[in-house]
């Protein structure tokens, strides 16, 4: 990851694929349906908009390497 930031956000979860789900459900806003995620209320809003953050973020990233007209393969390094 030459020049690139790496960031790690801690998400509730048992293993990765919880932690997936989790992140899944905080992005298409489902966050809050049942008792479980209840007790996640309080962080709920910063997780998100770190996502949020983060999703933009490589958004633009890949915007511009885009406009360098660059290959599949050198688009998915």
């Amino acid at each position: 990851m030459s020049g690139e930031e790496s960031l790690v956000v801690t998400v509730p979860g048992y293993n990765k694929e919880e932690g997936l789900n989790f992140l899944e459900s905080v992005a298409a806003g489902n966050v809050g349906a049942g008792v479980k995620m209840s007790s996640f209320g309080h962080s709920i809003p910063a997780i998100r908009s770190e996502y949020k953050v983060l999703v933009e973020r490589f958004e633009r990233q890949l915007k511009i390497k885009m406009s360098q007209n660059l290959s599949a393969r050198e688009l998915a390094k």
